[in-house]
């Protein structure tokens, strides 16, 4: 078992232990995937111009249990990749130095989501039961791989300018948590006694960054960030104990 999958079922395992403690019925454990499609994005500070962030995907463990006749309480523990290009660019070029610098970073984001809502189950029939709620997400940043290329100016010995290209490769451990809102709605399909699917979009909205300090002080890049608000279309298995 590698170390991805380790933390999924750890965070899972305790997840189920906390909700089980708390008398829930009609319990149901399952595995979800998702992709992540970024609505609005923040460029970070520093030298970052611009930045195009990719659909992310994700997939973990859930599990639910119902709180009421129309409630049902829902945790997991998905582990997420995001991935981002961001544009560079000298903010404040060196006087002595007043050409720009120029280039581009490529970021990979690996984060564990920890989701955890209530849902509100619309009246539907024996197969079908619609549903909407809210909740909130915890972000813990697991690591951050970026490669980055970036052109610079200098003088040589005749006090002529020439350009030189520098490439830049990091790796970063564990990022600050974040917390984000949370709306789902959905529909579960009953298939059988015991089995259900599930479907669902959800939108969460960053309220706290788990934002990276990045080491590139010579380009003053001073923080990476992730999306602000991104729309998550999912889908789902369900067994119920």
């Amino acid at each position: 078992m590698n170390d991805s999958v380790r933390l999924i079922v750890t965070s899972f395992l305790a997840a189920v232990a906390a909700m089980t403690l708390a008398s829930c019925s009609n319990t149901a454990v399952g595995v979800r995937s998702a992709i992540d499609i970024p609505v609005v994005g923040s460029a970070g500070q520093g030298a970052i111009v611009t930045s195009d962030f990719s659909v992310g995907t994700s997939y973990g463990l859930a599990f639910e249990a119902d709180l009421g006749p129309i409630l049902r309480g829902r945790i997991e523990t998905t582990l997420r990749s995001v991935s981002v290009r961001s544009e560079l660019g000298t903010i404040r070029p060196d006087p002595g130095n007043p050409r720009p610098t120029s280039g581009y970073l490529d970021a990979q984001y690996q984060l564990l989501d920890i989701p955890a809502f209530v849902t509100y189950l619309a009246r539907g029939n024996d197969h079908i039961t619609p549903f909407f709620g809210f909740g909130g997400v915890l972000t813990l940043g697991r690591g951050l791989t970026w490669n980055a290329q970036y052109t610079n100016w200098s003088l040589n010995d005749d006090n002529e300018w020439y350009r030189y290209t520098v490439n830049d490769e990091h790796t970063q451990g564990a990022l600050e948590a974040g917390f984000s809102a949370l709306f789902t709605m959905g529909t579960s399909f009953h298939l059988a006694t015991s089995l259900d699917a599930q479907v669902d979009v959800r939108l969460a909205h960053r309220l706290s960054d788990p934002s990276v300090s990045a080491r590139w002080s010579s380009e003053r890049l001073n923080e990476l960030y992730l999306p602000t608000t991104s729309v998550v279309f999912g889908a789902g298995i369900a067994i119920r104990l």
